[in-house]
């Protein structure tokens, strides 16, 4: 049976612990924190009380202090506390592992966490309770030399996790001021796509998959409102798309 809230997440799991050759648990406690806001200090929990997020079923205790810190956190979505929090520490987990086999498969390349959440002193990850809005910012930023017939440059790159893309081949792009769909066609960022820990899709101009796309729909209504209103879109994918994914 599975102990884990998250999909697939053993094999992503055993993946994650051979390449930081740590246990997630460790990881976690050296590499996260929860602060109320981006200028207060780190809440006083336990080594284990992040990482117990990821557990289907935690103790009764656990998910009660869940409640208490995040019930009134903006942008829980509908989600369950425990739900949202999970979330943000699988999303962590997966973009780290993205990072670091990225710096694997091009070892000339400088690999960065530039995330909002990412404090460049502590060089932990942090999780708010208060979040003023949602953030656009990059999560990455990937530079390089010259080398061979590429020129020296770099690229910010948002990471988005989607465990169901090779199910349902589609995503979708939150609306708002700054549209993720807009600032993509914008070249503001790079889109990595983490389909599995083994395959991401990259996506760095709309154009390149028009032969790809079957729909592209702009959200309206309640939904919308649900993905950070107007602006918001889905792009449903062919079975083509899969022809494009990226491996380690």
């Amino acid at each position: 049976m599975n102990k884990y809230i998250q999909r697939n997440f053993e094999s992503f799991k055993q993946d994650f612990e051979l390449n930081f050759q740590e246990s997630i648990p460790t990881w976690i406690s050296k590499n996260l924190c929860i602060k109320k806001n981006k200028n207060s200090k780190e809440l006083d929990l336990s080594d284990d009380f992040i990482s117990h997020a990821l557990l289907k079923n935690p103790p009764q205790d656990w998910l009660q202090s869940c409640d208490e810190l995040f019930s009134k956190t903006r942008n829980l979505n509908g989600r369950t506390t425990h739900l949202y929090l999970s979330n943000q520490v699988h999303g962590t987990l997966k973009e780290a592992l993205h990072a670091r086999k990225l710096a694997k498969k091009h070892p000339n390349f400088d690999v960065n966490v530039v995330s909002c959440e990412f404090n460049s002193e502590t060089k932990k990850r942090e999780i708010y309770l208060n979040v003023s809005r949602a953030n656009r910012k990059p999560d990455l930023n990937v530079s390089w030399p010259k080398h061979d017939n590429l020129n020296a440059g770099n690229a910010d790159i948002h990471v988005k996790s989607n465990d169901y893309f090779l199910d349902k081949k589609q995503i979708t792009f939150r609306g708002g001021k700054n549209s993720e769909y807009k600032q993509i066609k914008e070249k503001e960022y790079v889109l990595h796509i983490l389909v599995n820990h083994k395959q991401y899709l990259s996506i760095s101009d709309f154009n390149n998959l028009k032969d790809h796309i079957s729909t592209n729909q702009v959200l309206t209504g309640k939904e919308a409102q649900s993905w950070g209103g107007q602006g918001a879109k889905r792009i449903c994918f062919k079975n083509s798309i899969e022809q494009l994914l990226k491996r380690y």
